[in-house]
C-alpha cells in the first residue's frame, strides 16, 4: 500500500513536470536569471558626428552598426573601436537612404528603417543599401520602430500610429495589424524574445507585450520620479532600457520592478545622454548622444 502511494505521488509529479513544461514551450519562458551588472568596459568616440542615436549589434559577423541620424551616416566598428565601413546620405538621384529612424540586426548585416524614404533598406558593411520590402507601403504607413522576429520575419511599426507590419525574408508584406493600446506617436523600443513581441511606449513608462493569448501591459516602477525609456533589449531574461534624465541603462523584471543600472555611479564611466540600447551575450552597448559616441559594458 505504501509503495502504491508514492508510486501515485511520483506519476502526479511527472504529470505537473510535464503540464509546466507545455505551458513554458507555449508561452515562452519569463525566467530571471541572477542579475549581474555589466562593467565599463571601452568608449567609441565618432569626431564630426552630430547625433549618435540608434546602434545595433550583429552576433554573427561581431560588428556594430551606429546610426549619426543628424547626417545622416552609419559607422561600422568591430568591438576594438575600427571603423571597417560607413553608409553615408544618397546623392541625388542615386538610391539609398536618406534618414534613420531605427536599426536592427539582420542576417549578416543589417535593416535600416527611413522614415523619409518610407523604406527599410538592407545594408551589410562593404556593400551597398539595398531596398528590403517589395510590396508598396500603405499610403498612411511610414517606417519606424523595427526588430527581426527570426531569420525570415521582420516587425516595422508605423511611425504614425500604433499599427505595425510582418515582413518575410522576400520583401513581402505577410500582415498588418493594430496594438489595442493607444501608442501613437510613442513608441521608442521594439525587442522580440521567446515567441512575443515587445514595444516600449516612452511616454507612459511601460511595455506591451503581444504573445498568441493578447497584450500584457508592464508598467515600469521602481523609483519615485518618472522614467524616459528609449531603446528595448532583452538579456537573460530582464528588459534594458536606456534613460537619457537619469542618465543610466536600467534593468527590469518581466513584472515591471527596477532590478538595477549602470552608468550613473561617480565610480563608473558616466553615460552621457543614453538613448538607445543593444546586447548581446556579456556585452552591453549603449549610445550617447550627449557625447556623440558609444560605449562598451562587459558582465565579468
Amino acid at each position: 500500500m505504501k509503495d502504491l502511494k508514492i508510486a501515485s505521488i511520483f506519476l502526479i509529479f511527472l504529470a505537473l513536470t510535464f503540464v509546466f513544461t507545455v505551458l513554458s514551450l507555449l508561452t515562452g519562458s519569463r525566467e530571471s536569471y541572477e542579475l549581474v551588472i555589466p562593467e565599463f568596459e571601452s568608449r567609441i568616440e565618432f569626431e564630426g558626428a552630430t547625433s549618435i542615436d540608434n546602434l545595433a549589434f550583429n552576433p554573427m559577423t561581431k560588428l556594430l552598426y551606429i546610426a549619426d541620424s543628424g547626417a545622416p551616416e552609419i559607422y561600422v566598428t568591430d568591438l576594438n573601436g575600427n571603423i571597417c565601413g560607413h553608409l553615408s546620405r544618397r546623392s541625388y538621384g542615386e538610391e539609398g537612404i536618406s534618414s534613420v529612424a531605427d536599426l536592427c540586426s539582420y542576417a549578416n548585416g543589417i535593416l535600416i528603417s527611413d522614415s523619409l524614404e518610407r523604406q527599410v533598406f538592407y545594408f551589410r558593411c562593404g556593400s551597398k543599401a539595398a531596398e528590403f520590402i517589395e510590396d508598396g507601403l500603405p499610403i498612411d504607413f511610414v517606417p519606424g520602430k523595427i526588430a527581426t522576429i527570426n531569420d525570415r520575419e521582420v516587425i516595422v511599426f508605423n511611425s504614425n500610429g500604433a499599427d505595425f507590419i510582418i515582413v518575410n525574408e522576400f520583401g513581402r508584406i505577410e500582415k498588418r495589424e493594430v496594438l489595442t493600446e493607444n501608442a501613437k506617436p510613442d513608441i521608442t523600443g521594439v525587442s522580440f524574445n521567446n515567441k512575443n513581441i515587445y514595444v516600449l511606449l516612452g511616454s507612459s513608462a511601460c511595455i506591451i507585450e503581444i504573445s498568441s493569448e493578447g497584450e500584457r501591459k508592464v508598467v515600469l516602477k521602481g523609483r519615485k520620479g518618472a522614467y524616459t525609456p528609449f531603446g528595448l533589449s532583452i538579456n537573460s531574461g530582464y528588459f534594458l532600457i536606456a534613460d537619457p534624465f537619469y542618465g543610466e541603462v536600467i534593468f527590469f523584471d518581466y513584472k515591471g520592478n527596477e532590478a538595477g543600472s549602470f552608468g550613473g555611479s561617480e565610480l563608473t564611466e558616466r553615460l552621457e545622454l543614453p538613448v538607445d540600447v543593444d546586447s548581446y551575450g556579456d556585452y552591453f552597448f549603449v549610445a550617447e548622444k550627449g557625447g556623440a559616441q558609444v560605449s562598451i559594458w562587459k558582465r565579468k
